[in-house]
């Protein structure tokens, strides 16, 4: 399946209760064939009103600190699509809901590494993880380079977490030359 085809049926997709309170499912943005993907937890209100990922306050720093590291422009992405009411955590059923428009995306855009934005896209790779604890360490899962990061809405609160994200962000270039061929097949599961 292509990008543009997944973006149709998120657009469309009706298969829990997160569609009836947003504006809009934000399906993903980037490359359609870019090395790194970034995947968040949600959508915020600013997504939602412009349906595109990372856009708000705290993705725009993300999206800065990226292009201050040196990395090539990523997908974007998150596990769900839709923004929870009050930018609330995903509940499980509404991440199992949209996992496999995520498999679909890591399918299509095949990236050498992913970047996990936080504990909720972490967990869904390493699911028994701290995000304190697996932060800046490398991982490989389903054939992949899996690089957890701390979430950049938390260093709007905590400033002195902008230095360990940028330092994070920094190790994508050498993950890059990593000699790992990705998985055909691997699906993620709800956890």
């Amino acid at each position: 399946m292509t990008l543009d085809q997944i973006h149709n049926t998120i657009l469309g997709c009706q298969d829990c209760e997160l569609r009836g309170g947003c504006i809009s499912p934000v399906p993903g943005s980037g490359p359609a064939h870019s090395t790194v993907m970034a995947i968040g937890e949600g959508p915020g209100a600013k997504e939602d009103e412009l349906g595109i990922p990372f856009s708000g306050e705290s993705g725009k720093m993300l999206r800065k600190m990226i292009a201050d590291s040196g990395i090539p422009e990523p997908f974007y992405t998150n596990i769900v699509k839709c923004r929870p009411p009050g930018n609330r955590d995903p509940k499980p059923g509404e991440i199992n809901a949209c996992l496999h428009y995520l498999d679909e995306q890591i399918e299509a855009v095949q990236p050498s590494v992913i970047i996990t934005v936080g504990r909720y896209a972490m967990a869904q790779f390493l699911p028994d993880e701290s995000i304190m604890r697996a932060r800046g360490t490398p991982r490989i899962v389903h054939g992949r380079v899996i690089l957890p990061i701390i979430h950049t809405a938390a260093a709007l609160r905590r400033p002195e977490l902008v230095p360990l994200i940028a330092g994070d962000l920094r190790l994508v270039a050498r993950l890059l030359g990593t000699p790992i061929k990705p998985a055909q097949v691997a699906k993620l599961t709800m956890l």
